[in-house]
């Protein structure tokens, strides 16, 4: 990749020091991105990414060697890159969650009494409002468990982490999603 870099920068001198930045600088990108996105080879990605900013950019910017500031730069690069390729991810299992009409429709297949239904479909709503607003981290382990049915190990795969942190965000998402629903009862009752 690295020759791929310095393809797109002028001169000699650019080059050089464009490969000593690269070797000082990657490994501490490539710690940032993976503290951030929990999958080396999406962190690799993002490492890439910056990488390939910097040198189509390298004749305007100021870097110096063995310098804080450019450290910092580049992990700050890589640092919205991560936050973009998380987003994107975000954006994907936006797409997969299931509508409140199919929710609806599970949750209420069985029902006979009207009262029932009713006084369900407000249950819900309450719930469905408070989910909405937990961090999207908690809402979207609640979702997939719940509205997906994905195990912890599924869960664990999809978000890059580990199926001990899975259980404590859904424990989490549980104590915050009960607090929110004890509030509305405070307001509603």
């Amino acid at each position: 990749m690295l020759m791929l870099y310095l393809s797109l920068i002028e001169t000699q001198e650019k080059k050089d020091k464009f490969t000593v930045l690269y070797h000082e600088h990657r490994q501490d990108m490539f710690k940032k991105a993976n503290d951030i996105l929990n999958d080396p080879s999406l962190a690799e990605d993002a490492v890439q990414d910056a990488f390939l900013s910097i040198a189509k950019n390298f004749s305007i910017i100021k870097c110096k060697e063995k310098c804080n500031k450019t450290r910092n730069y580049f992990v700050t690069i890589v640092k919205s890159k991560s936050i973009d390729i998380y987003r994107k991810r975000r954006i994907i299992y936006d797409k997969e969650r299931v509508s409140y009409d199919t929710i609806e429709d599970i949750l209420f297949d069985d029902l006979s009494d009207a009262t029932e239904i009713v006084d369900k479909k407000e249950e819900y709503s309450n719930l469905h409002i408070c989910i909405a607003k937990l961090p999207p981290h908690y809402q979207a382990i609640l979702e997939m468990k719940f509205f997906h049915n994905h195990t912890n190990k599924e869960l664990a795969s999809i978000f890059g982490i580990s199926e001990n942190n899975v259980r404590v965000r859904e424990m989490r998402a549980r104590q915050k999603l009960e607090e929110m629903l004890n509030k509305e009862e405070v307001y509603n009752g």
